[in-house]
């Protein structure tokens, strides 16, 4: 488990996060986003370690969707440009 802040949002929010690629981070939710999560999504975050909340990882440039796979799991992106397509 890991809790990450938006850089918009005092909020601390519990997820999983896993590396996906180079520049690619996916992040599950383990509860579905509300509007004010929502909101702040795209505004990059900070990962905090779980005991002190101490800033342990700065993602701010993470402040892109690549691929949103449901409701509670993202993948984000430091590109702007850089998005999913399944289309072949």
């Amino acid at each position: 488990m890991g809790k990450i802040r938006f850089n918009n949002s005092k909020e601390i929010i519990e997820v999983t996060l896993e590396r996906y690629s180079k520049n690619k981070l996916k992040c599950v939710f383990h509860y579905e986003p509300d509007q004010t999560i929502i909101k702040n999504i795209k505004s990059g975050f900070k990962e905090l370690n779980e005991h002190n909340l101490k800033v342990q990882g700065d993602y701010s440039h993470m402040k892109y969707i690549y691929r949103q796979i449901d409701e509670r799991a993202y993948i984000f992106t430091s590109e702007k440009n850089d998005y999913y397509s399944n289309s072949m």
